[in-house]
């Protein structure tokens, strides 16, 4: 009797067994995926093991409490083997009096066991089997959905800005240099009045959020500002669409917007300053080259065919003024003006002339063109190389980065500049009325000549705003950094 039984008690032990097993890996499976799924909506990052370790100590949890749940008892298997093999009750008196040495006791229990051991193997019931596979099915795509789910990025803290004496000297330098540059007057005042309301408006602590959507904000206004009369971007890409030789002046035309550039950008005003007498010889010779092909071609044509050129060139140039929308006062319209029309008288002085003469008038004008023309073009560079300039300030002076959308007029920089961001020849207060802590004269380790305390501390100033633009100056340091420069402007109290 003992073996029958205990062979049938140690298949249910099994059974029981593994069911809790089974439950255990579901609620593992299910518990560690509900975790992971609020971690990562939550923005909150843990590293592999500690979801392993919760997954595996639930899995080992619930499986200990299943198994002493699903593990039965001698009467509930009993029970259950005489439902099963429908025996009457028999396994149960067996069981009961097992104890009992009576006759009686002794032939029930081997009539017992001999109907047992005459019983076909268990099977595990359909309901149990289909219920932990979709319990299984079910954890496994909670935790699957849980690791495909995107995290949630975790919100930066928006720290507080109040403007320090730092950024409200450097800024109000920048105003003072804009007040100073050679802007036309009507955008050097609307530029400098962006300037003053963007430090009016950083006066009040706010937090940095706002502070860097003001400084985005000015920027872009600026970039419109300094770059609204810039007709060569108008007349560059009309022309440029033209499928004749025209397409190379209008090419020029646009890149005579960025013919300011030079190895190491303009971070400071120096720079720009020093770069505005040398515009007018770096355009010129873009215009020369775009006017090149138009005299090639004029040059290889003989009889109507010349006259016939001549004419082309010059409508198709009236044509692109006419559509423009660019004011006829404009200087580089009316050089373009005076272009067409030349053009177009040469094209009607008749044989009278020879086609060597011809060609020279022509060429005459495309001289002519390029002298007014670059001398246009320059005033268009300059403000294209003060926005510039202004926007990489900005983006010193307050550590915000600026794409080249605040910008145009063929700038592709994005902000990015040399290290000699700014090395101000003002001795700290010609162009903004600087205050600095001192008014010594001290020694440049560079130079190796004594100037103005405020000329090198802006010197470092510059170049330590150039780092934490970089991003290799953490913001601790940059906090120690700051206090340290607000006291060398300063001074001590």
């Amino acid at each position: 009797m003992k073996k029958t039984f205990r062979k049938f008690r140690r298949a249910a032990v099994r059974r029981a067994a593994a069911f809790a097993v089974a439950g255990g890996l579901c609620a593992g499976l299910a518990v560690t995926g509900i975790l992971l799924l609020v971690l990562k909506l939550c923005a909150v990052v843990w590293g592999w093991w500690a979801y392993l370790l919760v997954g595996v100590g639930v899995c080992a949890a619930v499986s200990a409490v299943c198994f002493f749940l699903f593990r039965p008892s001698d009467k509930e298997l009993s029970k259950a083997l005489d439902e099963e093999f429908s025996l009457d009750e028999r396994v149960q008196t067996m069981v009961e009096y097992a104890a009992d040495d009576g006759a009686m006791s002794v032939l029930q229990r081997e009539d017992a066991a001999a109907r047992l051991s005459a019983a076909p193997k268990r099977k595990l019931p359909l309901s149990a089997i289909l219920s932990t596979a979709i319990a299984f099915a079910v954890a496994c795509a909670l935790f699957l959905t849980a690791i495909f789910v995107p995290a949630r990025e975790k919100p930066v803290p928006d720290d507080s800005f109040e403007l320090d004496v730092w950024e409200a000297t450097a800024l109000e330098q920048l105003i003072g240099e804009v007040k100073e540059s050679s802007l036309q007057p009507t955008p050097k005042e609307s530029v400098v009045a962006v300037l003053e309301e963007l430090k009016a408006g950083l006066t009040d602590e706010q937090s940095a959020t706002v502070m860097r959507a003001a400084v985005r904000s000015a920027a872009q206004l600026i970039a419109g500002i300094t770059t609204a009369g810039n007709s060569a971007s108008v007349f560059g890409e009309r022309l440029a669409a033209e499928e004749t030789e025209l397409s190379d002046l209008g090419d020029a035309l646009l890149a005579s917007l960025s013919a300011y550039r030079a190895e190491g950008g303009f971070l400071s005003f120096d720079a720009v300053q020093r770069r505005e007498p040398e515009l007018n010889d770096a355009i010129a010779p873009l215009l020369s080259e775009g006017t090149e092909a138009m005299r090639n071609r004029l040059s290889e044509l003989l009889g109507a065919k010349f006259y016939q050129a001549l004419r082309e060139d010059s409508a198709a140039i009236a044509a692109r003024l006419q559509d423009s929308g660019v004011s006829e006062t404009d200087a580089l319209s009316v050089a373009l003006a005076a272009l067409s029309a030349e053009l177009n008288r040469i094209a009607g002085l008749g044989d009278g002339y020879t086609l060597a003469v011809l060609n020279g008038y022509a060429a005459n004008a495309c001289d002519a063109f390029t002298a007014k023309g670059a001398e246009a073009l320059s005033v268009q560079a300059y403000s294209c190389m003060m926005n510039e300039f202004i926007r990489n300030r900005l983006s010193a002076i307050f550590n915000v980065s600026l794409s080249d959308g605040s910008s145009s007029g063929g700038d592709g920089s994005g902000g990015a500049g040399g290290s000699d961001e700014e090395e101000s020849s003002s001795g700290g207060g010609g162009s903004g009325g600087n205050r600095y802590g001192s008014d010594d004269v001290i020694y440049d380790p560079e130079t190796g000549t004594y100037v103005p305390y405020g000329t090198l501390l802006e010197k470092y100033n510059s170049i330590v705003n150039e780092l934490v633009r970089e991003g290799q100056i953490s913001a601790e340091m940059e906090k120690y950094i700051r206090e340290y420069f607000n006291i060398l402007y300063n001074g001590f109290e």
